[in-house]
């Protein structure tokens, strides 16, 4: 590699799942902590804030910088909801998660077409405080829903291999491993 003393290699997980069954996701527990509602382009600042607040200190703020600032974050909602990158966005199997205690926006799932029947998971994350309690199942139950019921037979996302929580949600909502990929980072030169 040109310049390998400031080359990192993480490993990535290409995930598909079919969508024949997502209508039989039973609900989540997350209506204890959170409601979940449609995609709202007026959230985008609080959008850009969980975000940041979601990967401080995570390993996919190595990989991607738009993940280490906030600033970087709106960038990144502007590329996804704006430009055809990841596919095009599709606002309709895209939601937000509102914490039930105070109403502040506390998670993402952002969804986006790739082809006639194929939808991409561009991204979800759920603030750290409410890890575990359920919210990022239902964001992606609903969006997985949507897709199917907007004629998706199925649905892609990338995960970075070692965030183990992450594959094994995916892994529940019937997602599977295709194809393991390295994201080279060159940094500090």
């Amino acid at each position: 590699l040109p310049l390998a003393r400031y080359a990192h290699i993480y490993q990535r997980n290409f995930m598909v799942a079919p969508l024949d069954r997502a209508r039989d996701l039973p609900a989540g527990r997350a209506q204890a902590s959170a409601f979940i509602d449609s995609w709202n382009d007026r959230r985008q600042e609080e959008a850009a804030q969980v975000i940041g607040r979601a990967y401080h200190g995570h390993i996919d703020s190595d990989i991607n910088d738009q993940y280490r600032s906030v600033t970087g974050a709106r960038r990144f909602l502007t590329n996804i909801v704006q430009y055809p990158g990841c596919g095009t966005f599709f606002a309709p199997a895209s939601y937000l998660a509102y914490r039930r205690v105070d109403g502040r926006l506390c998670g993402i799932c952002l969804a986006s077409l790739v082809a006639a029947r194929s939808g991409h998971i561009t991204q979800v994350c759920v603030d750290p405080e409410l890890h575990g309690t359920g919210v990022g199942y239902e964001l992606m139950r609903r969006s997985m829903q949507s897709l199917a019921a907007n004629g998706c037979t199925e649905a892609s996302l990338t995960v970075t291999s070692c965030n183990e929580q992450a594959v094994h949600l995916y892994e529940r909502l019937g997602f599977e491993t295709r194809r393991h990929f390295g994201a080279y980072v060159w940094d500090g030169f």
